[in-house]
């Protein structure tokens, strides 16, 4: 596995926990779509990026069933719907560093834990590959993460940020572990500081 690999897994990790510790503290429990950015910055300024949505598992049975034809084979319409899901989250999904777009793909991530039920969600989980490294300029490192998805549904989000020393969360545009239905939150900013 890449030290990249290993970094993506660390973060997801964490926004997993997350996810899982707190999925009863959705604001309107457990039958909203939830939208989740994550952003981290490691000791040597490397940055990850991922998304993760959460479908709600009746939503999910139901949309996989109406896919499910009379040969009834599940596992690869599982695995398109999860595929849709993830390409869903990613096209959707912008960011920029220091207020400059950053271009790149969201890609699903190849973690068993993709399309699996967590609480009373299914998870899907994309990671963000730019086309050229992003380069830490000076000692502070603003990153913004929009998503456009699930644009038509009725829809809570949250953030979680991460840094390694020597850098610091200076500021970030939602709490760790607090959800939000304010939609302005579709936007989620972080700002690290290197001490």
């Amino acid at each position: 596995m890449t030290k990249k690999a290993d970094r993506v897994r660390s973060l997801l990790a964490s926004l997993l926990l997350f996810v899982a510790a707190s999925a009863w503290a959705h604001p309107a429990g457990n039958e909203r779509y939830s939208l989740l950015s994550g952003a981290r910055v490691d000791a040597s300024g490397a940055v990850e990026l991922v998304g993760i949505m959460e479908v709600p598992m009746m939503v999910g049975l139901r949309e996989v069933s109406e896919r499910i034809g009379p040969e009834g084979r599940t596992e690869a319409l599982v695995e398109a719907y999860t595929n849709d899901k993830c390409q869903q989250l990613g096209r959707d999904l912008t960011v920029e560093v220091d207020g400059k777009p950053v271009k790149g793909s969201w890609a699903p991530m190849q973690d068993p834990r993709n399309g699996t039920l967590v609480e009373a969600f299914f998870m899907y989980l994309v990671a963000f590959t730019p086309e050229k490294p992003i380069r830490v300029r000076g000692r502070t490192l603003d990153i913004t993460m929009r998503t456009g998805a699930l644009s038509s549904e009725d829809v809570v989000f949250s953030g979680q940020a991460s840094a390694d020393l020597p850098w610091l969360i200076a500021s970030r545009s939602l709490p760790d572990s607090e959800w939000s239905e304010d939609a302005s939150h579709r936007m989620f900013s972080v700002r690290f500081e290197r001490l």
